[in-house]
């Protein structure tokens, strides 16, 4: 029996057993509910048996907005999270997000055209080549 079988047998006793307590019963179906999912690391080595990646990615993000006191409106947590994600892909990317966007707005305030991301920043490595 592989270690992905005994792990799911050990679950299926967890999950099917009825508990007094109302949270562990709430758990236990959670469990039941993502049981497929639970285990995918066992079988898949390039997957994280957590999520601190995911978790040092959103951090400068949270930092910035406690640092600025939070959003003080919905339209400013949604501004903040487009821009923070796009500043994040473009990290990612190593490429310049103050470059990129400056570049992108330029070129929509004098063709009124939205210049994708990944194309701008293929555009402005051409040109550094140069």
């Amino acid at each position: 029996m592989s270690k992905s079988d005994r792990l799911h047998q050990r679950l299926t006793i967890i999950y099917n057993q009825k508990y007094e307590d109302a949270d562990c019963n709430r758990i236990a179906n959670r469990l039941k509910k993502h049981k497929d999912e639970l285990f995918t690391f066992v079988n898949h080595p390039e997957v994280s048996a957590d999520n601190n990646y995911a978790e040092r990615q959103i951090r400068p993000t949270v930092i910035m907005r406690k640092n600025s006191y939070c959003n003080r409106s919905q339209q400013g947590a949604d501004t903040q999270a487009i821009l923070m994600s796009i500043f994040r892909s473009l990290h990612l990317r190593k490429v310049d997000p103050i470059s990129t966007l400056t570049n992108s707005l330029s070129e929509w305030i004098k063709t009124g055209t939205i210049v994708l991301l990944s194309s701008l920043s293929l555009q402005m490595s051409n040109q550094m080549s140069k």
